[in-house]
């Protein structure tokens, strides 16, 4: 039981705001893919001025990965800025897009 403990310990969570040209060039799915891959939960959804807004909900190493690869995007993204927020974790436990 102490082992599940400490792991819950490490469980962090993130917000992140992304913006630059981030819609309609598959953000939203490429950040779920590269979240899966690092066993984050939490969720992506486009916002009304144009950025893209996400939590990442899990292992601190791993959130740090992924908000790395956030400054490249899919192809055709071109970020121009991320800022980060760190969050309460919240129970979630998969990784979706939010509509």
């Amino acid at each position: 039981m102490r082992w599940l403990n400490r792991s819950l310990n490490r469980r962090q969570a993130v917000k992140l705001n992304i913006s630059g040209h981030v819609q309609a060039v598959g953000y939203r799915n490429w950040l779920v893919m590269k979240a899966k891959k690092h066993n984050l939960s939490g969720w992506v959804k486009n916002v009304y001025d144009l950025s893209v807004e996400a939590l990442l909900v899990g292992d601190i190493d791993d959130i740090n990965e992924v908000i790395k690869a956030c400054y490249q995007g899919p192809r055709n993204a071109k970020v121009e800025k991320i800022v980060t927020e760190e969050m309460p974790p919240d129970r979630s436990i998969d990784f979706i897009i939010k509509y």
